[in-house]
């Protein structure tokens, strides 16, 4: 939850957005005002919820991980580095972490996404 004294926010997702739209040390990092930016970040957070999360629960409760595996080949191919959407942590990499993670811890992951994974532990 968020609590700034007026405003309570007990979901993630929205969590983020809040976050994102307010002036702190993670939006000062980059340009808010960067529309292929912004386009980017949401297009991660969009993949998230709609593909790593579905897909990665159902390897993690015992389906086939040929659909994650799949899906992570294509992803590594848009991660900029040394963060999903370049130099600077957005709410794209706090949006993606902790599902990637996990399936790190599970299954192992490589390439870019594994980079990236390793740069957001430090």
């Amino acid at each position: 939850n968020i609590d700034d004294g007026a405003t309570v926010i007990p979901d993630s997702e929205l969590i983020l957005e809040y976050i994102s739209r307010e002036d702190n040390e993670m939006t000062r990092s980059y340009d808010r005002n960067d529309a292929q930016l912004t386009l980017k970040i949401k297009a991660w957070r969009k993949n998230v919820s709609e593909k790593i999360i579905p897909i990665g629960k159902r390897a993690v409760l015992g389906g086939s991980t040929e659909p994650l595996n799949k899906l992570l080949a294509e992803l590594d191919e848009n991660v900029e580095g040394p963060f999903l959407c370049g130099d600077s942590i957005t709410a794209a990499d706090c949006c993606a972490f902790p599902f990637i993670w996990r399936i790190d811890q599970e299954f192992g992951v490589d390439g870019k996404i594994k980079e990236w994974l390793d740069v957001c532990e430090k």
